[in-house]
């Protein structure tokens, strides 16, 4: 068991806390290390698709770009908005490891195509299931005016350039 988020490898330790703050035990459960994996680390390679369990044709189909980085630490897997099929087929490449059936369950239908695709040319028997209770939470939040916060976080970031930029002499 492991959660396959598109969230960006920066923010693992929120993740960490709150998938621990709400008891979820991924960590005693997860495929592969009980830690995870040292650090951030590139996917795939498009000019060596073989070596993280990938075909030409798959990076065809999916239309795959060049990767970005991910982690996987104690059973979360922070993806950075990548392809979610993609993400899982290559991590269990890197883990040498290989299951019967995957139960992946995602909010999101095209998430749910793109496991099922990925898996396709494979003989492993994929199920999906779509999670609806939070849909109306979401689409709040996606359909809200987020204009201030927008101008919050421009103010704050530049706020950080500032007091990172070198001093000048």
């Amino acid at each position: 068991m492991m959660t396959l988020t598109s969230r960006m490898p920066d923010v693992n330790d929120a993740t960490q806390r709150e998938l621990s703050r709400n008891g979820f035990p991924y960590e005693r459960y997860a495929p592969g290390p009980g830690q995870g994996l040292a650090g951030k680390f590139i996917p795939y390679d498009l000019r060596d698709l073989r070596s993280y369990g990938l075909t030409p044709e798959e990076a065809r189909e999916f239309k795959l770009p060049e990767a970005r980085e991910v982690v996987y630490s104690r059973g979360a897997y922070l993806t950075q908005g990548q392809h979610k099929g993609v993400m899982l087929k290559t991590l269990l490449h890197k883990l040498r490891l290989r299951f019967d059936a995957i139960i992946f369950v995602d909010d999101r239908a095209h998430h749910l195509e793109g496991m099922r695709k990925a898996f396709e040319s494979d003989s492993v028997m994929v199920s999906t299931v779509e999670y609806l209770h939070e849909r109306p939470v979401t689409e709040r939040f996606q359909n809200a005016d987020k204009t201030d916060v927008i101008a919050r976080w421009q103010k704050f970031a530049a706020g950080m350039r500032a007091i990172q930029a070198p001093s000048q002499p």
